[in-house]
């Protein structure tokens, strides 16, 4: 998605955080264009056994694809015995998809990091 005025390219950015448990901070707005290279690094990280914690909240937009990417992961961990859960702010734009398609209910979603960190460490399991 173009949009007038984007200041920053999209960026997905992966911390290793103690406990094996990996954050993947999608940054900017995400898309179709983006969809690939988040798929293939949650993917990657599920699969060696890292819990996964994606930040969101520095994400300014997603769109239908990312959002098959995220649940097509979470439902990957639940099948592979991995553990990955949402960390959402409150940015209403990105907080609405959620709602929207009932994610918010169904998904480990998070307020903060450290919540969303505990729910898929290996000590929390």
């Amino acid at each position: 998605m173009t949009v007038p005025g984007r200041r920053h390219e999209p960026q997905v950015l992966i911390a290793d955080v103690a406990r094996g448990v990996a954050v993947v901070s999608l940054l900017g707005e995400h898309d179709m264009a983006t969809a690939d290279e988040v798929r293939n690094t949650l993917a990657s990280l599920l699969r060696v056994g890292a819990g996964v914690v994606v930040d969101l909240t520095g994400t300014a937009f997603v769109d239908c694809s990312i959002m098959h990417v995220l649940d097509d992961s979470r439902r990957f961990a639940s099948l592979g015995g991995g553990r990955v859960s949402f960390q959402l702010a409150t940015r209403p734009i990105v907080r609405r998809v959620f709602e929207v398609l009932g994610f918010l209910e169904g998904w480990p979603v998070h307020g903060t990091r450290a919540a969303a960190i505990s729910a898929v460490s290996k000590t929390s399991v």
